[in-house]
Formats: C-alpha cells, structure tokens, sequence
C-alpha cells in the first residue's frame, strides 16, 4: 500500500521538482552564456524604451522623460505659500498681499523677488495700494530648483502672464548674500519699493 502511495503521488511530484530545477539551471547557463547582467541596475534616459518578454506576453514600458523630475511649482506654492497668500494668490487683506498682479511678483526685479522668497520680508509694504505690515517666512530651506519652480508659478498663474525664472537667479542671490539663516529678513526699503 505504502509503495503504491509513493509510485502514484510522490514519485510524480519529485519528478516535476527535479525537472523544474533542470529548467531553470538550463535557462541560468544560457543567461550567463549570452554575456547579458541581469543583475545590475537598469539606468533610463529620455527616450529610453524597455520591452520585457515573458512567453507570449510582450510589455512595452517607456521611461519619464526629464521634464517629470523637474520641481512642481504648484505643489510647491500650495504646501509652501498659499496658506498666507491663498491659492487663488489674492492674499488677506491687511495680513498677506496679494501675489495676483503683484508689481513685486510680475516685474522685472527678479533678484528682488528672489531675496524675499529666500530671506524672508519683514516691515510695512505696500502693494496695490494696500498697506501690509508683517512677516513673511524665509524659505531659503528650500532647493533653488524648487524656488525657481514657485517663482515661476506665482508670475505665470491667475491674471499674472509673466515669463519664467531660472534657478540662476536663486542661486546668485544665495551667492550675494550669504546663508539664509544668519542673514535675518529683509525690509522692502533695502530692495526696492514698487511705486504705489
């Protein structure tokens, strides 16, 4: 009884083992043979494509292009910015000004919009008129990629159709004036006043 037991169930299951092993030894050899390292880390570029083969399934995976890597302003602005500014950019009146049709947001001063965004504004500023007396956070803790990506954001969204900033432009003022945090804030009279 016991023999017919192990002719029957066991004896084909090891034999299914023992070929499944065989197998994949035989695919290993070939593999190591064809020179191929299916091992090392796979590294993409823009354009790069990938196609992955299983038996009769064929994937075809396409890798991000360079523009997904680049900072999102948007996400940045709402996570970093419109608590205080809002994320229509209309700001609170008397409390934070508005970033919409901000002379100091549109202009052509982008070393100025730059020393703000990084060091921080403290002081009275006027801005379309309304006067504002406060602080604004520094957010020099932030990459100079990721501020150029909210400058950029901040001069092209809502009513604003101002041309992009480039990370130079932080990493300049970085340069000119030292460490963010042992600078201090700035008061908008050492930058520049927009007329009223």
């Amino acid at each position: 009884m016991k023999s017919k037991f192990l002719i029957k169930f066991v004896l084909p299951f090891l034999l299914v083992i023992a070929l499944s092993f065989s197998a994949c030894e035989r695919n290993r050899t070939e593999v190591a043979q064809s020179g191929r390292d299916y091992h090392s880390p796979v590294e993409y570029s823009e354009g790069t494509q990938l196609a992955l083969s299983s038996g009769d399934v064929n994937v075809a995976a396409v890798a991000v292009s360079g523009e997904a890597s680049k900072p999102d302003g948007e996400a940045l602005f709402i996570a970093n910015c419109a608590a205080c500014h809002q994320g229509n950019g209309q700001g609170v009146p008397a409390a934070f000004p508005p970033l919409d049709k901000s002379p100091y947001v549109t202009g052509d001063k982008l070393e100025r919009l730059a020393a703000i965004m990084i060091y921080g504004l403290k002081g009275k500023i006027t801005v379309l008129g309304q006067d504002y007396n406060g602080v604004m956070a520094p957010l020099g803790n932030l990459k100079d990629a990721e501020l150029a990506a909210i400058a950029t954001y901040i001069r092209s969204s809502w009513s604003n159709k101002a041309g992009p900033v480039e990370e130079k432009v932080f990493t300049e003022v970085r340069a000119k004036y030292g460490d963010f945090q042992t600078h201090g804030m700035f008061e908008i009279s050492q930058l520049g006043e927009e007329p009223s």
